[in-house]
């Protein structure tokens, strides 16, 4: 599948927050700080790493999350017609958050299953796949796919969010000892903008969340990313004139970066014939 990433919304992050909210998990008992809680995407940005410490409960089991606003991406399913792959089907997906990552203290095996699927940790991504909402143009009107049509899209965008790091699941990856942890949050170079919840929760030996705590992440675009990411959010028409632009530059660098090559390597030998 190919597909093509655009800045949407960030309901699904705040979701996920408010559902365990609702769930009545203790706030209290557990603290967390990142380290920075700022990140800065400019040219040069190839990906970075946050720590996150703090204090639980202890004895208590400590999971991380990282959960990124949502972005619609556009995706496109390819078949054969008459013998040509083509594409056959195009859909938009809404609702996952951009970015989910989860870090634990033990094995993901220690944690009873009904926690795992309440916290949104379970390797399968049951909780993020219940918020994602498949669309397609049909008729010029949108309409929205059945779960089961719906499945093929969804796990193929994981799986491309998987590929590119933005969905992980990391065990014995947080450090425990004395009612402190620390963990490293692995920040790849296509982190979304905008805000990242992180959230620690605290599970008990009965297997029960007995605290829990978050922090937020900023990323922002800075210099050249930024200036570019607003013209093409405000100034679509100037951002295309540059688009053209520079591809008409580079093809004319191109060209004669060869032209100069071709001199180069075939150049011609001139040979004097003395009488």
């Amino acid at each position: 599948m190919r597909t093509m990433l655009k800045p949407f919304a960030l309901a699904a992050v705040f979701a996920l927050v408010l559902g365990l909210a609702a769930a009545g998990f203790a706030a209290s008992g557990a603290e967390i700080t990142l380290t920075p809680d700022r990140i800065e995407i400019g040219t040069g940005f190839n990906g970075g790493e946050v720590k996150v410490t703090g204090k639980v409960p202890e004895g208590s089991q400590v999971i991380i999350q990282a959960i990124s606003p949502e972005k619609r991406v556009a995706l496109s399913k390819k078949g054969k017609v008459s013998g040509v792959w083509m594409t056959v089907e195009k859909t938009q997906v809404s609702g996952m958050p951009a970015m989910f990552k989860v870090y634990t203290s033990g094995k993901m095996a220690d944690i009873p299953t009904d926690v795992q699927k309440e916290l949104g940790i379970d390797s399968d991504f049951s909780a993020v796949k219940s918020l994602a909402e498949v669309t397609e143009k049909h008729e010029e009107k949108t309409v929205t796919l059945d779960k089961e049509r719906a499945e093929e899209f969804v796990n193929g965008l994981i799986a491309l969010y998987r590929e590119r790091n933005l969905y992980t699941v990391d065990e014995n990856a947080v450090q425990v000892a004395g009612g402190r942890f620390a963990a490293t949050l692995q920040i790849p170079a296509d982190i979304p903008r905008g805000q990242t919840k992180v959230l620690v929760y605290a599970v008990g030996s009965d297997g029960s969340v007995v605290a829990s705590s978050s922090a937020l992440l900023n990323v922002e675009a800075v210099g050249l990313v930024r200036t570019l990411g607003d013209m093409a959010a405000h100034n679509a028409v100037a951002y295309g004139i540059l688009a053209v632009g520079v591809a008409l530059v580079t093809g004319i660098l191109i060209a004669q970066f060869f032209k100069w090559l071709q001199k180069a390597v075939f150049k011609e030998e001139h040979v004097e014939v003395g009488h």
